[in-house]
């Protein structure tokens, strides 16, 4: 019946309105949520099967002339042929070692991803060309030739296996120990940047997320709220990472990434969701002032997403535009941030984020609150002036109306109700909080009475002036709600004397 007036009053559909208050119930945010969280969880585990590289000669059009060059030598050669490994070995007199570095030659020739090896062996048939050797016998050279691409995810992991094979092989060539080893060529260099990069990743995630919770804390006042909201950041980032990977192997044959390209994405992604997250948090945030934690989500929610919705695509679409550039780095970008964005626009905003904070309620807002209740005291100092009685006098009859008005009430409707009255009032509904006990309005009016010591008539004068302060103080749909869960014989109480509404005050301060 709400999604039906809303959405004539709107001139909406009347089911996306319907769809909108259901996913901010509880039991159906708790399946979004988990829905919504499984799926993203599923695909951010394909992020396992991602490889980060270098390539940068395999990162041009295949038309230009380093590109053309590299792949004649792969086929011609090797494809590791392009870009030898160097493998130095530094020790005074080991290049008079023969018997030992040629046993390591061979050793490191059999190493897996290894096609060959050239070093002091070769050495000895060209003696008069020093490439192995070093003038004083102080150091030996191996080149190693891996059987991929020098800077290519495969070739790394090739030479990164070597490299922590090294000093086993050592060991079992039987050169003795302190022998200082370094490397060089593009592999090595391709290996150290990768390393750099991943442990600079972690750092900078890190970093962006504290930097933007603090932020999102500072601007909705609240420290549940960015922590839903980065959650739900995080898991978009790796699910688009996880859905890129997947669509590279089905388009490339390879789910391999540019070392660069996942620090550029998960920084442009998780400042973009923060644009939205401000956008629909602060929607959520501001209906939740005048009324009800879910209906200020099934009302902020679908006022939000079309617009979110419209961005993403067009925001889409920009990125997917990086793809006629024809290098590599740029075509993966630009789907990893196509397929970020949409993912964020159409799954996170619309469904997750609003089910997280269905989920979560009034905590969202913790240590805050969305809406102010007015002070105790300037609470009690209206129903004074609405029944003319004396501040203590006001303030026991207040008390006894909202203890009596407790017992009326579910304890659901109760708590919400205490969630809108000043904390030295709030406590007066909470404790008398059961199961909802059905009187009548003649009850309600003798046990305020009873509570407040004076006659059934005071007391219904009394019970009216603190209605009409609860109606001035409490958000309207506040109100409406404590009006549906009396039955109709409570309606003078809210209403004047010939039953028409009067008119609401302004909010008590």
């Amino acid at each position: 019946g709400a999604s039906r007036r809303a959405g004539l009053e709107q001139g909406r559909a009347t089911l996306p309105l319907f769809a909108a208050r259901m996913l901010a119930s509880r039991p159906v945010s708790v399946v979004v949520v988990l829905a919504c969280a499984a799926t993203l969880l599923v695909a951010g585990s394909l992020v396992r099967g991602i490889d980060l590289e270098v390539s940068f000669v395999q990162s041009l059009p295949a038309g230009s002339e380093p590109r053309r060059a590299a792949d004649d030598a792969a086929r011609g050669f090797l494809p590791g042929i392009v870009s030898p490994t160097d493998v130095i070995l530094e020790q005074p007199g080991i290049a008079r070692r023969t018997p030992e570095l040629v046993r390591l030659e061979q050793l490191v020739a059999e190493e897996p991803g290894v096609a060959l090896v050239v070093g002091p062996r070769e050495q000895a048939a060209a003696p008069s060309i020093r490439f192995a050797v070093a003038r004083d016998d102080g150091a030996v050279r191996l080149a190693v030739v891996l059987e991929e691409e020098a800077t290519g995810a495969e070739g790394i992991a090739d030479f990164s296996a070597l490299r922590d094979r090294l000093p086993a092989l050592l060991r079992e060539a039987g050169l003795p120990p302190g022998v200082r080893t370094s490397f060089g060529g593009e592999s090595a260099l391709a290996a150290e940047t990768v390393d750099a990069i991943g442990t600079d990743l972690r750092r900078i995630a890190v970093a962006a997320l504290v930097v933007t919770f603090l932020l999102l804390a500072v601007f909705l006042r609240a420290l549940v709220a960015p922590l839903l909201l980065l959650v739900a950041s995080a898991l978009a980032v790796v699910a688009s990472l996880g859905l890129t990977a997947l669509a590279l192997g089905v388009l490339t044959g390879s789910s391999d990434l540019v070392y660069y390209v996942p620090l550029v994405a998960m920084v442009l992604l998780v400042a973009l969701g923060s644009d939205y997250n401000v956008f629909i948090a602060a929607r959520i945030r501001e209906e939740a002032r005048r009324r009800r934690m879910r209906e200020a989500i099934a009302v902020a929610a679908p006022a939000a997403s079309p617009a979110i919705t419209v961005a993403g695509i067009t925001l889409a679409g920009t990125f997917a535009l990086l793809a006629i550039v024809p290098l590599r780095p740029f075509r993966e970008l630009a789907l990893l941030m196509a397929v970020g964005v949409l993912l964020d626009a159409m799954l996170v905003r619309p469904l997750l984020i609003p089910a997280l904070m269905g989920v979560a309620r009034e905590a969202t807002w913790w240590p805050g609150r969305a809406a102010r209740p007015p002070a105790t005291r300037a609470f009690v100092a209206d129903v004074a002036a609405r029944s003319g009685l004396p501040h203590g006098e006001a303030w026991r009859m207040t008390r006894a109306t909202l203890a009596t008005l407790g017992e009326r009430l579910s304890q659901a409707q109760a708590g919400d109700l205490a969630r809108h009255l000043p904390p030295g009032l709030s406590v007066e509904v909470e404790d008398r909080a059961r199961a909802g006990e059905p009187f009548s309005c003649e009850e309600f009016v003798r046990r305020v009475g009873e509570r407040g010591g004076v006659s059934a008539e005071s007391a219904r004068r009394d019970v009216r002036a603190v209605f009409g302060t609860l109606a001035a103080a409490l958000p309207e749909t506040e109100l409406e709600y404590v009006r549906a869960a009396l039955s109709a014989d409570f309606r003078p109480l809210f209403d004047g004397a010939d039953g028409s509404p009067p008119a609401r005050r302004a909010a008590v301060p």
